[in-house]
């Protein structure tokens, strides 16, 4: 074994690249509760803990699913609606503003996004039992997910912007290690039924993509956190339907 080998496997090296592991990870939870560094070098290490992406959205949706179950709300109106604004508060209400501001703002974007925010009421108010804990894990987990599909191979709208350092420091690792705890989970979750929540993620993601690249050149921090709110939204959306479609059947 040369001395490069051994330095590389010396318990020294694998301390400091487990501490860098935990720092990215540490800069990525920030980041999906809401925090926005301005420093270059942290919104580095906020890409590459974007591996922990979906692990992080799974346990914060759990910790969702436990509040409700706690409090057990009751009214039909508290049973669609406090659910939709934990969600909202687990990410510091920061996607759901990229995707107002995505959209222009005025009428047009508060008109979306109230409409959007009210779809996923009326999910929430059809979805019991363990498929409302289903929903609760897998929106949040997909929404994350869906930061890293946008991110990985495209191009920054802006070179010195936020999404810059998320595209050029979202690597091969980070991309497949998501996307395996992403498939994995939902299977694991919600059997068949998650191989048609992935695709409309990742369909959604790729289509907004495809949309602002077009548009403006490349994703931007704005245009990544309104992808994820609709890739979250429209999880429960979905799970409501077909939800709403069964009982009625």
């Amino acid at each position: 074994m040369s001395e490069s080998e051994k330095h590389a496997s010396s318990p020294a090296s694998i301390g400091e690249a487990l501490a860098t592991l935990l720092r990215d990870g540490w800069c990525g939870l920030r980041f999906l509760l809401g925090w926005r560094p301005p420093q270059a070098e942290i919104r580095a290490s906020v890409a590459r803990g974007a591996l922990f992406f979906p692990l992080f959205g799974a346990a914060g949706g759990s910790i969702v699913a436990e509040m409700l179950i706690l409090v057990g709300p009751e009214a039909p109106a508290m049973r669609a609606l406090l659910p939709v604004a934990l969600l909202a508060l687990l990410s510091g209400g920061r996607p759901a503003l990229d995707l107002f501001r995505f959209l222009g703002g005025g009428i047009l974007g508060t008109l979306f996004l109230a409409g959007l925010l009210g779809a996923e009421a009326w999910a929430f108010l059809n979805l019991d039992g363990n498929l409302r804990v289903i929903a609760l894990v897998l929106a949040p987990m997909l929404g994350r997910w869906a930061y890293v599909v946008q991110a990985y191979g495209s191009l920054p709208a802006r070179s010195d912007g936020f999404a810059a350092m998320m595209v050029r420091h979202m690597q091969f690792t980070q991309f497949a290690t998501a996307s395996v705890c992403a498939m994995a989970l939902s299977l694991m979750l919600i059997n068949a039924l998650g191989t048609l929540v992935l695709f409309l993620v990742a369909s959604l993601s790729i289509l907004l993509r495809i949309f602002t690249h077009r548009r403006q050149g490349g994703v931007s921090g704005v245009s990544l956190g309104a992808g994820a709110f609709l890739a979250e939204a429209g999880v429960v959306i979905l799970i409501g339907s077909i939800a709403r479609l069964a009982a009625g059947s």
